[in-house]
């Protein structure tokens, strides 16, 4: 019961990411064992792991076709899905799922990570208040976009999306024209 009691508090208080430490995760990235996905590093070191990373499987259609699609569960209700892509014009996606989020308390840390990722890239925040853009997901409320500017050198490299949904957040990483997937939503 106290258990119940502390995940609905954490739910009904919104999800506070703990700060990036940058150097371990370049540190880990840099190595050649282990996970080379900043973001699932950063969860690694952060929060305890409730699944193996599985393979969630790749087919022929729209994106999984490109590579492999992995996903792993964590505590207080986050997880996260990874698309490792075997193409050339693409890089890896990034989809980080957390409990019911305010963006004010995310943008800071999709900040730091952007940083760590891509610390050239000078990148602005883009709102969109009823998801315009983004092909009316079932429940979407609205995006924030955190990406460099069209006339930039960075333009598509290391954007994040934070979707608001009613009932979870996702923060989305991309680095190419390849479009961040959501139709099961």
């Amino acid at each position: 019961m106290l258990l119940l009691c502390l995940q609905l508090a954490f739910i009904t208080q919104h999800c506070r990411l703990k700060k990036p430490d940058a150097k371990e995760i370049l540190t880990q990235q840099s190595s050649t064992i282990g996970a080379r996905d900043a973001i699932h590093i950063y969860l690694l070191q952060n929060y305890k792991s409730l699944s193996e990373i599985y393979t969630v499987g790749t087919d022929s259609t729209d994106y999984l076709s490109r590579g492999a699609y992995f996903k792993q569960e964590f505590e207080n209700g986050i997880s996260i899905q990874i698309l490792y892509c075997k193409q050339s014009d693409c890089d890896n996606i990034t989809e980080l799922t957390l409990p019911k989020t305010k963006t004010k308390y995310l943008k800071k840390w999709v900040e730091e990570m952007q940083k760590i990722e891509c610390p050239e890239a000078k990148s602005e925040w883009r709102y969109y208040p009823d998801g315009a853009g983004f092909m009316g997901y079932p429940g979407l409320l609205n995006t924030a976009v955190f990406m460099p500017p069209q006339d930039s050198d960075y333009y598509n490299k290391c954007n994040y999306i934070i979707y608001q949904f009613t009932d979870k957040t996702i923060i989305g990483r991309f680095c190419s024209c390849t479009p961040f997937n959501l139709s099961d939503r």
